[in-house]
């Protein structure tokens, strides 16, 4: 998990150093993303509305997970306008971060596409149904 971690920061953090851009991705009525490869057809995103309360599924291959709705506590973002889609599976899936699928929530008064991210991430591996990462939960006692 930490080798995931390491993956996963160093990416982000590297931006344009990066060896490849994930492929921009959207979301049809049934959760299909029809620009995911033959081998991920079967994926889908289920997003009730609101979030915080319906909730976020993936589903791969039959077998699905959904997210914690306490993760979900800070999506803010009312309607898929202010949700972008990408994903990656054009890079060895080494050092622990496999092909995966990025889904962020944005908050209403930021535009979308914006350079600074205020809002809820979550990334999922689409290699089978698993959260790569997603906010922390906090239980009443502040401890996560």
């Amino acid at each position: 998990m930490r080798r995931l971690a390491a993956a996963i920061a160093a990416c982000l953090a590297a931006g344009s150093a990066c060896a490849h851009v994930d492929t921009i991705l959207t979301l049809r009525p049934d959760g299909s993303m029809p620009e995911l490869p033959a081998q991920y057809a079967s994926a889908r995103l289920q997003i009730g509305w609101p979030v915080a309360s319906k909730g976020v599924t993936f589903s791969v291959n039959g077998r699905e997970v959904s997210v914690p709705r306490c993760a979900l506590s800070g999506v803010k973002a009312r309607s898929m306008a202010q949700v972008d889609l990408s994903g990656s599976w054009y890079h060895e899936p080494r050092d622990g971060l496999p092909h995966y699928v990025v889904v962020e929530f944005h908050d209403p008064q930021q535009p979308k596409g914006g350079l600074k991210h205020e809002g809820v991430v979550l990334m999922f591996d689409l290699t089978r149904p698993a959260i790569l990462h997603s906010p922390r939960c906090v239980n009443a006692a502040g401890r996560k």
